[in-house]
């Protein structure tokens, strides 16, 4: 997925443990916000989302590797139906990969 300002992904399916590769370059917001911030909602029922985590990065980071293999009460196993919502300004690059 690549896109410049904010976004919403499709939805995709992970069976298990994956990982979120993210890039952004910010060189060209003259005026407005440097930032990324990825929001990973999880599918509960059809139509229905709850957060699952969220990616927001440092200045100085322009990308990484986000693994989501956590299972906990709060966000849950990593099994499941999910979807990107990305707010920025920049030119960013978010891949999300499958570890099974």
């Amino acid at each position: 997925m690549d896109g410049t300002g904010n976004s919403d992904s499709d939805a995709f399916s992970s069976s298990g443990d994956w990982e979120l590769l993210w890039t952004y370059d910010c060189a060209a917001v003259t005026d407005g916000h440097d930032w990324l911030i990825v929001a990973i909602y999880r599918q509960t029922t059809p139509g229905t989302a709850t957060l699952f985590d969220e990616i927001h990065p440092g200045p100085l980071e322009t990308s990484g590797v986000t693994l989501e293999n956590h299972a906990d009460s709060v966000a849950g196993p990593t099994k499941g139906t999910f979807y990107l919502k990305v707010v920025s300004e920049c030119v960013w690059h978010l891949q999300a990969k499958s570890l099974s």
